[in-house]
């Protein structure tokens, strides 16, 4: 109850020159926790990460300010080292997180935890997964195509193309870093993040998506120009 006392009265203490609304009490209260977490979190300081939980107080998902909470330490300084860890890190970070939080969620029993909507979830992922397999599947496929019509009417192997085909070279790398980079954000945006950042994350994955086409598209564009000049060239000889 003493160190619970001492964190909401440091919270108190930003409201010097005023008295603080109900809801600012109201959440102040909540991002301190309740006396049981308050002694579970001390109970545990020497005992591994069983007294680790979300935290009320959230940027995304409440899991920087749960790791600051058991390891008493500024929030701040937690997304920061977050931040700095995905920076060197990229999608891993991201899966981290992720796995984290999932492991989290489904050990607790605090009903101020936002509930998951499964279907929004499921969505967002499978369906930026089928996007991005359609878009891989269907470039491969024309490219086949339109190199099988060159080596028919051309009379050259597809291989004479050269350069212009980089697109065929290069497909499976694209297609697996699409994946690596923008599936753990479709995952997170399928997740009740705090401030909207949901809405982000959609938006990110869809201009992903949708630059990841461009690239398909010029990588065709690419073929069907060196099939074209072949052909004048084969014409001017």
């Amino acid at each position: 109850m003493t160190r619970l006392r001492a964190r909401i009265e440091t919270e108190l203490r930003q409201f010097q020159e005023r008295v603080p609304e109900d809801r600012e009490i109201e959440a102040i209260l909540a991002s301190c926790g309740t006396p049981g977490r308050v002694a579970a979190e001390l109970l545990g300081k020497h005992g591994g990460l069983d007294t680790l939980a979300l935290s009320p107080d959230r940027c995304w998902l409440g899991v920087c300010g749960g790791v600051a909470r058991r390891f008493d330490m500024d929030t701040r300084t937690i997304r920061a080292m977050a931040v700095v860890l995905g920076l060197l890190t990229g999608p891993l970070a991201l899966l981290a997180y992720l796995g984290l939080y999932i492991n989290l969620y489904v050990g607790t029993e605090d009903e101020s935890v936002p509930t998951i909507d499964r279907a929004r979830f499921v969505r967002l992922t499978l369906g930026t997964l089928g996007g991005l397999m359609a878009l891989y599947a269907g470039s491969s496929v024309l490219d086949a195509l339109i190199c099988s019509a060159y080596a028919k009417f051309a009379a050259h192997a597809p291989e004479s193309l050269g350069s212009w085909r980089w697109l065929n070279r290069q497909g499976s790398g694209l297609f697996f870093w699409s994946l690596i980079l923008l599936l753990p954000i479709a995952a997170l945006a399928g997740l009740p993040l705090a401030n909207g950042w949901e809405r982000t994350g959609k938006k990110i994955v869809q201009a992903g998506v949708a630059l990841y086409a461009m690239i398909i598209c010029l990588g065709i564009a690419s073929v069907v120009v060196g099939v074209l000049l072949q052909f004048v060239k084969d014409f001017t000889i």
